[in-house]
């Protein structure tokens, strides 16, 4: 009889539990869907890259030459030369790359206009370029509606991507107009490549499109780009994407996780090298290296937020782009069903185990428990390169603890303002004492008489040491 009854109450504090994590769970169904976590999961995967940051997986045949400060200021104070620099500069950095070896290099740097130093120094640039034989230049594809180039259709389709189906669609809208290199230089590149790319709801940069649409052509993005120039590029088809369309970059530390040398060290070695003198850089030092060029010194603004921070280098996210492609590091995004599921278990898991559990230390250790086990599953998912949503499911199980907790407290009032009050409405609580003492049967305390009578008047205390006659 006692074992059935334990049974039942059990049962009855299941189906509470059980009640309490629907109704979380429903909650959670409802702040999803009004878009209240995005912002939170965003957030909680940068906690997740930065908790696992680790630089040594980057490449090492991944360097980048910086337009830093230190840059500007040198030739500004050396030779007078303000920014934009004269483009035969770049020239003899090509040289000095093909001389030590780099497989191939890209420039993200607007070169949209004529050089201001006129059409020799343009023509410097792009003979350099012909004798290395390995430089991309940047596209920028953009929705808006712009005047462009008569003859960019036919200069894009060269590297148009052919024949991929579904696997290489394009992610945002058409573009609909393209910003392309001066002439002679887009005609000496080997390559271009697009560079635009937009970032999160709130701000920060965490994926890149790989393919994108202008006038019926699919055009490769600038990482996808390099990576097929370098004959590494992966199938379209074997790149996991988000729900958008985009590539989830799959970032490995802070700025500089990438080699980066100064552009001024090696537009000085070259000179050096020309004088027969020794070199501040040795050209070997890029021998078979990807090299991007592009700016770093604050003034130029080519900075972007990321999950590794507000002023991350626009050249090193291409970096990091191209780095994923490469090694075929990527990040896959968990299946909608995952996050609806787990939040569902998690929310009924809460609310059953909490309402099973007697003491409030018990229950408050399983109501921390289960969202940090989430949030532990999640970070070694993120390990594995799984994006699983973590913020959704954690609330759910917050919210069926909770629940159960407003239950335990509301339940006990009820049956206080129910059982326990007088009367006139007032809740006597010695009567609650009484019943409890009634239930637990006969007091093993001596009863009174064992200890003599209690004095019934004042006439019968023993009198006070004060009162006695001397």
């Amino acid at each position: 009889m006692a074992n059935d009854q334990a049974r039942a109450k059990r049962r009855r504090k299941a189906l509470r539990g059980g009640a309490a994590g629907l109704a979380a769970f429903a909650l959670t169904v409802l702040l999803h869907v009004a878009g209240a976590f995005r912002t939170l999961e965003w957030r909680s995967w940068d906690g997740r890259l930065r908790l696992l940051a680790d630089p040594g997986r980057a490449s090492a045949d991944i360097v980048l030459l910086a337009v830093d400060q230190v840059s500007l200021d040198h030739f500004e104070k050396e030779q007078g030369l303000g920014w934009p620099w004269p483009r035969q500069l770049y020239a003899g950095v090509l040289d000095f790359l093909k001389a030590g070896g780099a497989k191939a290099v890209f420039f993200d740097i607007t070169m949209t206009e004529s050089s201001t130093y006129g059409v020799e120094d343009d023509q410097l640039l792009a003979e350099a370029m012909a004798r290395a034989g390995n430089v991309v230049l940047p596209v920028f594809l953009s929705a808006d509606e712009k005047a462009s180039d008569p003859g960019a259709r036919e200069l894009l389709a060269r590297g148009a991507l052919e024949d991929l189906g579904p696997a290489a669609r394009a992610a945002g809208p058409v573009a609909r107009s393209v910003a392309l290199p001066v002439g002679e230089l887009a005609a000496a590149a080997a390559r271009l490549g697009n560079v635009h790319f937009v970032p999160d709801g709130d701000s920060v940069y965490r994926r890149l499109p790989l393919v994108a649409e202008y006038e019926g052509l699919r055009l490769a993005s600038l990482p996808l780009t390099l990576a097929n120039l370098l004959g590494a590029g992966p199938d379209p088809a074997d790149v996991p994407l988000d729900r958008s369309g985009a590539m989830i970059l799959r970032f490995h530390g802070p700025d500089r996780t990438y080699k980066t040398y100064s552009i001024a060290a090696v537009i000085n070695s070259q000179a050096q090298i020309e004088e027969g003198r020794e070199p501040q850089v040795r050209p070997a030092e890029f021998a078979g290296k990807t090299v991007l060029v592009g700016a770093t010194a604050a003034g130029l603004l080519d900075f972007r937020p990321t999950p590794f921070g507000g002023a991350y280098p626009g050249m090193e996210i291409l970096a990091t782009a191209l780095d994923n492609l490469v090694q075929r590091d990527f990040v896959r995004e968990a299946p909608p069903a995952w996050t609806w599921v787990s939040a569902l278990l998690l929310a009924l898991a809460a609310g059953i185990g909490t309402s099973l559990l007697k003491k409030p230390g018990h229950m408050a250790a399983f109501g921390l428990a289960v969202p940090a086990g989430t949030a532990a599953g999640a970070l070694l998912a993120a390990r594995a390169g799984l994006w699983i949503e973590l913020v959704a499911p954690a609330f759910a199980a917050l919210s069926g603890f909770v629940a159960v907790l407003a239950l335990l407290v509301a339940l006990p009032i009820g049956w206080v303002a129910t059982h326990v009050a007088d009367e006139d409405g007032y809740v006597d609580f010695t009567a609650s004492r009484r019943r409890r003492a009634a239930r637990r049967g006969p007091s093993r305390l001596r009863p009174a008489t064992a200890r003599g009578p209690l004095p019934s008047d004042p006439s019968s205390r023993r009198p006070a040491r004060s009162d006695t006659p001397r």
